[in-house]
């Protein structure tokens, strides 16, 4: 069995080549070929955790396991992150285990290019401003896929915490910069978006996390963060004016979300015009149609999107040497 770290993932795969199985993945999840039950939860109660357990199983990418994650709030006062995940691959075929994965980068780099994915398709083809709401340990991996799915020439980034907005910033420019690329530390949410043309979301917040009548013509959203009923980053204002509404998964989609549920549950918006990414993929459903359209991607995330990537990672980290060999027996 393959041990592979969260460093031998880096060196072993790139964004675009992750992008490129999610967007198979959408495809295979919304033809209903896979297995991909939604994910079931402990309580650990004394302790103030919670465990959640993601299995999945793709026949096109021959790729079956599951990905642990524990959330632990309380690990703040002991110097430990919040939250940590290790990927389980196993093979198809026999079901032994292939792989042990460490959680938290698959888990970055598969919900960055689910963004860029649905960047791609829904996105204006001369959209070249990027603002970025939060940033967080997700931020970074989705601004890695924006510039993979189009030539961004400007991204700007705000955060409460102005302190965090500075140092992804500084990363992103020692890391990402390409040639007159403008990397600009937002003084509010409004000025952030405010003509941009392609906005990314990927916070916690209950609240929206800009006002809608900031945004331009044409833009298109990424909502990565809410996954909560009463976790809201985009306003019911902007998702029920939606020329184009999308999500990943409509069964956690409709369930989860605020960004969804509220207006839902507020009768202003109709479960009927919502449709999945892999509809696309598909050529079930249309992508953007013209420059004018808003467009909005929400996604909730999918198992079997850590899945796939993960069996990705392991043929790569396999072609390259990478990762350490443990024998369990």
């Amino acid at each position: 069995m393959l041990v592979i770290s969260q460093q031998d993932t880096l060196k072993a795969v790139s964004m675009a080549e992750v992008m490129e199985v999610v967007r198979k993945t959408y495809g295979e999840y919304s033809a209903g070929s896979a297995d991909s039950p939604l994910r079931t939860a402990i309580s650990i109660e004394e302790h103030e955790g919670v465990g959640l357990f993601m299995p999945a199983f793709s026949p096109e990418a021959e790729a079956y396991g599951v990905k642990v994650v524990s959330v632990f709030p309380g690990n703040v006062k002991h110097g430990l992150p919040t939250t940590t995940s290790l990927m389980v691959l196993n093979n198809a075929s026999t079901g032994e285990p292939e792989a042990i994965i460490e959680g938290g980068i698959v888990t970055k780099m598969r919900t960055g290019a689910a963004a860029g994915v649905a960047t791609d398709y829904l996105a204006r083809k001369d959209a070249r401003i990027v603002a970025l709401i939060g940033a967080g340990g997700q931020a970074f991996y989705q601004l890695e896929a924006l510039l993979v799915a189009r030539p961004v020439v400007e991204i700007r980034i705000y955060d409460i915490e102005k302190s965090r907005a500075e140092a992804l910033a500084e990363e992103v420019k020692s890391k990402l910069v390409k040639d007159n690329m403008k990397i600009i530390v937002s003084s509010s949410a409004e000025d952030c978006v405010r003509g941009a043309d392609i906005i990314t979301t990927v916070t916690t917040s209950n609240t929206p996390t800009f006002p809608a009548d900031a945004l331009a013509q044409g833009v298109h959203i990424n909502g990565m963060g809410s996954f909560t009923p009463d976790m809201q980053e985009i306003d019911e204002k902007v998702i029920c004016s939606a020329d184009k509404l999308v999500v990943d998964a409509l069964e956690s989609a409709l369930a989860e979300p605020g960004d969804l549920v509220i207006p839902i549950n507020k009768g202003r918006l109709q479960t009927e015009v919502i449709y999945e990414i892999g509809e696309i993929v598909l050529g079930k459903k249309s992508a953007r149609e013209n420059d004018n359209e808003l467009t909005v991607f929400k996604s909730t995330g999918v198992a079997l999107l850590d899945i796939t990537c993960a069996k990705l990672i392991y043929k790569r980290a396999l072609e390259k040497g990478l990762g350490q060999q443990v024998d369990l027996l």
